[in-house]
């Protein structure tokens, strides 16, 4: 459960006081002494609070001059008292009411909660809401998210997340296949019009292929111009090579507000290679999908491993599909992305297939991704991958839905309703089973599967999201 920025112990500038009265009155003793003891002042100690941000110390609620007055005068009374103190009923001035309104607060302390907001999931609607509030709040959380490091990391991932709906609603295997017959008959031909030409440029989504080995340095220079496309680069059995000196370096140079789709499938990758490669974009935050699939000597190197998932997770990247079926996928693996996993991520699908991983890291992993997760999605294990599906709708936005919790009340219904052989379709036990928001997911990923099959979607293994 996430906590509160602010603790209402925090809000109160007057400080809590204890003070120790010791029962006995008289002249002081030592241990053992039949005489009493003269009683001290009484002690006064301020209790310990926690460290308080800077903006919080200079912000807080006025004291009124007549309770001020009152502990002023209750203090002095106190250390007045010399040989015996005589307890009388606590005089208290009346209750003043206060109003804490956020809006009194600075913009650092606002920007403060506001960050508190996003984490671990950014796109519940809790900003949005806080926006809508007032004209003045909704200025400070654009200000929020045009200016302060963490505001534009909720912008851009915004931005990124629309970024992969868009490939789900404008790619597809088929429009990539027609694309890339037709950039590369138009290569053949011996001359081309400038309008031909420029008829590509204009294309929403396009395909390089890469691995015919046909007509390089033509396609290298439509990557070169396009802009605001959806691209899939299909590099695979190209070779270490190839992709080292070619196809990086374009797309290392290539505008940065093109989506990018990555094939490096067959090229007997290791991830040193991968290292090598990808240390060419780092700088780059538009790639979206990589496949490294069938490249069985991947995972060799433990100390590449981590270096490479560390290259791919620990900083916030738009990434939402990752292939890694028949690259020897294993325990150090899992745990590599586990250790990597510092910032909300946008991961959708991880595919796994012939992998040499055990239950209980695959397990993990899909738990990492669930804690970790930048949207409001359930985390499924298939025999091939692990991957999301929308809690959207079935789930309120909320920041703070304990997966685990409800997988252990799931199992325990279902087991319940096993157990229970007179439990029909009507009883309440199977109501509770049918309605968990747990079952529903399961019936929405089927649902998924079954739609996905029935379309020619840009993915060929199933299920997406």
């Amino acid at each position: 459960m996430s906590t509160p920025p602010v603790s209402t112990s925090q809000l109160n500038s007057v400080p809590n006081v204890s003070i120790t009265i010791p029962a006995n009155t008289g002249t002081q003793q030592e241990p053992g002494s039949e005489h009493p003891s003269t009683l001290a002042p009484p002690v006064m100690m301020p209790n310990q609070v926690t460290p308080q941000p800077g903006w919080l110390n200079e912000w807080h609620t006025p004291v009124p001059p007549e309770v001020a007055s009152d502990a002023s005068s209750s203090a002095s009374s106190f250390q007045s008292s010399a040989s015996s103190i005589a307890l009388a009923p606590r005089q208290t001035a009346a209750p003043v009411e206060t109003v804490l309104c956020l809006e009194s607060l600075p913009p650092e302390g606002l920007f403060h909660i506001f960050t508190q907001l996003q984490e671990p999931r950014l796109f519940n609607t809790s900003l949005s809401n806080v926006a809508k509030t007032s004209k003045l709040m909704r200025e400070t959380a654009i200000s929020f998210v045009n200016h302060d490091r963490e505001g534009r990391k909720y912008k851009f991932m915004h931005k990124w997340a629309d970024n992969i709906q868009s490939i789900r609603e404008n790619c597809s295997e088929e429009k990539f296949s027609i694309s890339s017959n037709y950039i590369l008959r138009l290569a053949d031909l011996e001359s081309s019009t400038q309008n031909v030409e420029a008829d590509i440029y204009k294309l929403e989504s396009i395909c390089l292929d890469f691995s015919s080995s046909k007509h390089w340095d033509f396609q290298i220079g439509i990557l070169s111009q396009m802009n605001g496309a959806f691209i899939k680069i299909n590099a695979s059995t190209v070779g270490m090579e190839a992709l080292k000196t070619r196809i990086f370096p374009a797309l290392e140079n290539s505008v940065d507000s093109n989506i990018l789709m990555l094939d490096l499938s067959s090229n007997a990758l290791s991830a040193g290679n991968a290292i090598e490669l990808f240390k060419m974009m780092d700088k780059k935050n538009n790639l979206y999908r990589i496949n490294l699939s069938d490249n069985p000597n991947f995972s060799d190197n433990p100390e590449e491993i981590k270096e490479f998932f560390g290259l791919l997770f620990e900083k916030i990247r738009p990434l939402s599909h990752l292939r890694l079926k028949n690259t020897g996928f294993n325990d150090l693996c899992a745990k590599s992305i586990c250790d990597s996993l510092k910032h909300p991520h946008l991961l959708q699908l991880i595919e796994l297939d012939q992998h040499n991983a055990s239950d209980n890291y695959i397990e993990m992993l899909r738990k990492y991704l669930q804690k970790n997760t930048a949207e409001l999605s359930y985390f499924i294990n298939s025999t091939v991958s692990i991957y999301s599906i929308s809690a959207k709708g079935i789930l309120a936005d909320n920041i703070d839905v304990n997966w685990n919790s409800l997988e252990q009340e799931y199992d325990q219904i279902q087991e319940e309703f096993f157990s229970t052989r007179q439990a029909g379709m009507y009883s309440d036990i199977s109501r509770k089973l049918r309605h968990h928001p747990i079952g529903k997911l399961h019936d929405k990923s089927s649902e998924e599967n079954d739609w996905e099959d029935d379309n020619n979607d840009f993915d060929d293994v199933l299920p997406i999201d």
